[in-house]
């Protein structure tokens, strides 16, 4: 993170008129300020004016504020290298968020125009330097458009420095931007080196590696094989071919010494049970819990550990049991030790006695701090707490130098590593233990055999995620420098090991959410521009097909309900889809039917409680349909008729029973968002 020093106040609170005012701090932003009110577009108006400033190794960042008593305000980022970094523009009485849905009176295309117009006003020397990206335009669908911004230099990308814009759906007028600027030199890229040639350096010098990923899924944890980077942090120079890493000490600037985290208490299962008035499954676990550790014995354990070394007169602050949430027949104490300059907190499963994690404060012997333990004499620090703690999964966990993860044991099954099963130790300079972490999980890990090569995977890898010359941006001692490098496009691609797919965090082939809806199978088809307008707004399918006069199934009605009314951001997948229709009351838990057809009646009656107008539809005696064909639910149907969402065919029917087509469903949504 930028580490800037913040000045005092360049001047009190003034009028701004005609004139510009005078800043004893820096003359040259009076002769600056003309040119950036111009810019910006700030009119002589205000009556409340204020400033400040930073600098950093000759770098200097401005803030600008110009407001009046009705609450109308504008606030202005700027720096040394002449750009606009940011524009607020605050309306008092501006409506805000709607909570409505409908289409923006300013189309996409618009709107985006109007940011790149915008942006370009702003920082007119640097004119397609800034480029506004396109966007699923779904947030101007009940409140304002919102643009990213990437930056370009010799052609391309600064990686990093983005940023993004907001458009009003109403008038098309900007009331935010912020560009991040990174004020680095950046070399000449005419002699990099080619596509072709990164891939092979990467493939030879970087590469990919097996893993096993887990996710949760209800109430277990599955886990699934990939291919990763191996080195995520490292990258392959543009210009010589050769692995490029930011320096140590200016990617964190900080060092690695941490405070050791805080344990989670977990919940006591507290107090006793009666004799009688239990149910089997109560019983079942009072049994579980009975052939346990007793408190006693485990605190004996804990305190007479000369690994865990808890001084003699320390008490015991608090001691809780857990079961394990997705291993239910898994329990742990969770123990804290306080004593004056004294804490600890540990864990330890309850039916072994093996310890899970530890930490320790510790501030009654100072001295330790001024003295620094070699790196052998650190490693063989921690291999004897390893050896110590680690217990019946010893075998499984292996310690792997790669420079990075210092004190960490990996667990290895089937000779792949399991990402986040891993034991981490911490010792201080006296080689006492401060910190221990073990994470284990009790699933069944799928085979490997018939895996492709870690060089298949990285050229399939490469090839579906893209593989560009970026610049990359970094703070050094003297300011900022940067690098141009080879990147994966994709932010930490995985590729399924038997096929070379990108796959996301559940092991289900990878799609781009925010890419652009287009499709190849609806030219001249009657619903052709309604269901381009709706892709303009993130509205409909990936895949490159829309298959319009196929039947929609449940599944996908429902996602295209949740992309029209904002609410898609709530499900992580299709399971999701369904259990927040199911809290939302759109569709019954026990209705669910993911590929099953959809009739035109249930799609009316889904898109009313949507709307959350399903207690208005079951009024009876109220309303009527020109449909004949309409017998049941007839408050559903009439509403949304009235509205003119929905039509019936040349005959006045309405065909409650038949199937919707995705083109229909298109459609009513469409009638919807422009009732």
């Amino acid at each position: 993170m930028k580490k800037r020093l913040t000045a005092l106040l360049l001047g009190a609170v003034m009028a701004v008129s005609a004139v510009a005012p005078a800043f004893a701090a820096d003359d040259a932003v009076e002769k600056l300020l003309p040119s950036i009110k111009a810019r910006a577009g700030i009119s002589d108006e205000y009556t409340d004016f204020s400033s400040d400033y930073s600098e950093n190794n000759g770098y200097t960042e401005y803030r600008f504020n110009w407001s009046d008593d009705d609450g109308n305000a504008v606030f202005v980022g700027y720096n040394s290298d002449d750009v606009i970094t940011s524009y607020t523009c605050y309306k008092s009485g501006d409506a805000g968020y709607s909570g409505d849905v409908s289409l923006p009176k300013i189309s996409l295309a618009e709107a985006r125009a109007a940011a790149q117009a915008f942006v370009d006003k702003l920082n007119p020397d640097r004119k397609g330097e800034f480029v506004v990206e396109d966007s699923d335009g779904g947030g101007a669908l009940n409140y304002d458009y919102r643009f990213d911004v990437k930056r370009i230099v010799n052609g391309i990308q600064v990686y990093g420095d983005m940023g993004n814009v907001r458009v009003s759906r109403e008038d098309g007028s900007v009331s935010d931007v912020y560009l991040n600027y990174t004020p680095a030199e950046f070399a000449d890229i005419s002699n990099k080196i080619s596509a072709d040639a990164a891939k092979k350096a990467y493939a030879e010098k970087l590469g990919t590696e097996l893993v096993y990923m887990s996710y949760s899924d209800d109430d277990k944890i599955v886990m699934f094989p990939a291919y990763v980077e191996k080195t995520p942090d490292k990258y392959i120079d543009a210009l010589t071919g050769e692995v490029f890493e930011v320096p140590e000490i200016d990617k964190y600037g900080m060092t690695n010494d941490a405070a050791a985290p805080m344990a989670e208490s977990q919940s006591a299962s507290g107090g006793s049970s009666a004799d009688k008035g239990l149910s089997k499954v109560e019983e079942a676990e009072l049994d579980k819990i009975a052939g346990l550790i007793s408190k006693a014995d485990i605190e004996a354990r804990i305190r007479a550990n000369e690994t865990l070394a808890i001084p003699e007169g320390i008490a015991l602050g608090s001691i809780s049991l857990g079961r394990d949430y997705y291993d239910k027949d898994s329990y742990t104490y969770s123990l804290t030790f306080i004593g004056e300059n004294f804490g600890a907190g540990v864990s330890a499963d309850a039916k072994t006695g093996e310890i899970t994690d530890f930490w320790r404060y510790d501030r009654s012997n100072n001295s330790i701090e001024e003295t620094e333990l070699s790196e052998e004499d650190r490693r063989a620090a921690e291999d004897k707490v390893f050896e110590a703690l680690a217990g019946s999964v010893k075998s499984e966990y292996k310690y792997i130098e790669d420079g990075v993860n210092a004190g960490t044991y990996t667990r290895i099954v089937n000779g792949v590593k399991v990402l986040g099963d891993t034991i981490s130790i911490s010792v201080d300079n006296s080689g006492r233990l401060t910190y221990y972490g073990r994470r284990y999980s009790k699933v069944e890990f799928p085979s490997v055999s018939g895996a492709m090569s870690a060089e298949d995977a990285a050229d399939k890898m490469l090839d579906a995620a893209g593989y560009d010359v970026k610049y990359l941006t970094y703070n050094t001692k003297n300011g900022y420098a940067s690098q141009p490098v080879y990147m994966i496009n994709d932010y930490s691609p995985m590729a399924n090991p038997f096929t070379g797919e990108l796959v996301n965090y559940r092991n289900e082939p990878y799609e781009n959410e925010t890419a652009e809806l287009v499709y190849s199978d609806i030219d001249g088809h009657y619903a052709e521009e309604r269901i381009k307008t709706l892709a303009d707004y993130g509205i409909g399918f990936t895949g490159g097909a829309f298959k319009p006069d196929e039947k929609i199934t449940q599944k996908d009605f429902l996602y295209l309900l949740s992309k029209t009314f904002g609410l898609y951001a709530e499900y992580a997948d299709n399971d999701g889809i369904y259990s927040v229709a199911a809290r939302r009351g759109i569709l019954e838990a026990d209705k669910r039917a993911d590929d099953t057809p959809l009739t035109r009646e249930t799609a009316a009656i889904m898109t009313v409680r949507m709307m959350g107008a399903e207690k208005y539809a079951k009024l009876e005696g109220i309303y009527t349909t020109p449909f004949d064909d309409v017998k049941n639910n007839i408050g559903y149907i009439a509403i949304l008729y009235g509205m003119k969402v929905i039509e019936g065919d040349d005959n006045g029917h309405f065909n409650p029973e038949n199937n919707m087509t995705r083109a229909e469903a298109a459609c009513m949504i469409y009638r919807y968002l422009t009732r």
